[in-house]
């Protein structure tokens, strides 16, 4: 008698070499996940672009406040084009006047001024320390020139000083040369006349 064995049951594979249905439910799941992990990067890198974005326009805007006159026109900006298609700035800056005014004590104010809108953001960039930097050279530089300027100014009062000091000795000595004078031209007038008499007796003599 023949005794009938049990097979496993396995799945058939069509001819043509296509996977099972179950083989392409995987595939799905697959497919699915790798999209997912592409939205989630692109959701991240839009957060990451949009937190720039703000955060260079308030670091523009700060300088601007802050340099008031000396600002060469509004801040420029660097884009990049997020994942929705939108430009983004990721870098910026803002064009101030670093030229030298008419005077010193003008050219001391304005150098305060750059230096205060170079360190104005929060999170000063290596470029905003540099000209931070410079403000301080042209400072000290109109400080230097004011001090030199001073100096002069005291040595020519000085100077002034000794003339007025000279001019009023002679003026508190002037009675004391008038009087000289006139004793000088009493005495000659004294001689004078002793000269007439002389002559006059040695006429009727």
């Amino acid at each position: 008698m023949a005794v009938a064995g049990l097979s496993p049951t396995l799945p058939s594979v069509p001819a043509s070499g296509a996977l099972p249905a179950a083989d392409s439910g995987v595939r799905a799941r697959q497919q699915g996940g790798a999209q997912a992990t592409e939205s989630q990067e692109a959701d991240a890198a839009l957060r990451e672009l949009r937190q720039t974005d703000a955060a260079v326009r308030r670091h523009e805007q700060a300088h601007l406040a802050a340099a008031g006159g000396i600002a060469l026109g509004a801040a420029g900006f660097s884009y990049e084009r997020g994942p929705d298609g939108r430009l983004y700035a990721v870098g910026g800056e803002v064009s101030i006047d670093t030229s030298l005014e008419a005077t010193p004590e003008a050219t001391l104010a304005k150098a305060q001024q750059i230096r205060t809108a170079a360190l104005a953001p929060a999170d000063p960039s290596a470029q905003d320390l540099a000209v931070a930097a410079m403000a301080s050279r042209m400072e000290m530089d109109a400080r230097l020139e004011m001090a030199r300027a001073t100096e002069a100014s005291q040595g020519e009062s000085t100077e002034a000083r000794a003339a007025s000091a000279q001019v009023a000795a002679v003026e508190d000595n002037s009675p004391s040369v008038r009087e000289n004078v006139d004793a000088v031209a009493a005495y000659q007038a004294v001689q004078d006349v002793t000269e007439v008499t002389r002559s006059l007796m040695s006429a009727f003599a």
